[in-house]
């Protein structure tokens, strides 16, 4: 789910506060880059607190965020959210389970899987496919989607309003 962020209705505002284009502009572009980082956070933080995902989805769920810098910069700001995969060692201990035909990780168990460490030292549950090679195993989480898209839809209703207010705000400090 991405969240675009722009300040529209220039025309509008230039008449509200008797401003010119670039005043305007420079607020927008202010505006827009304080009301992504408070949505970034904001998701970011919603995160944690959901009710009900365990302590894995927290490392599933991400916020990014990219907002505009400089003056020839357009005034827009862009704030995503979605779900990753996450390797299965993330869900806590891997155990080998050669009697039931496969490995387990917390509370998961992947049939025809099996725990190995690699050279390198990287430790995680792998499963063999065609041609001899190995495809790592992923946790998924059924909540962790729900959790991402509630938090992303509680965003989308403030930001007008953020918008709003933080525009008047930066319109403001320019009559001063």
């Amino acid at each position: 789910m991405v969240m675009r962020i722009r300040v529209e209705g220039q025309a509008a505002i230039a008449a509200q506060f008797k401003a010119r284009p670039a005043q305007i502009k420079r607020a927008a572009r202010k505006t827009v880059r304080q009301v992504t980082n408070k949505l970034h956070k904001r998701l970011g933080g919603a995160i944690p607190r959901a009710d009900g995902t365990p302590v894995v989805g927290y490392r599933k769920i991400r916020a990014k965020k990219k907002t505009p810098r400089g003056r020839g910069r357009s005034s827009y700001g862009e704030v995503w959210m979605g779900t990753n995969k996450i390797a299965a060692h993330y869900a806590g201990r891997m155990r080998n389970r050669p009697s039931q035909g496969g490995a387990s990780v917390g509370g998961h168990f992947f049939k025809n899987a099996f725990v190995a460490k690699m050279s390198n030292g990287y430790e995680s549950v792998w499963k063999r496919i065609e041609g001899g090679k190995l495809e790592q195993q992923y946790v998924e989480l059924p909540s962790a989607r729900r959790e991402a898209e509630r938090a992303a839809k509680d965003a989308q209703v403030d930001l007008a309003r953020l918008l709003r207010k933080n525009m008047e705000i930066e319109m403001n400090k320019g009559k001063k």
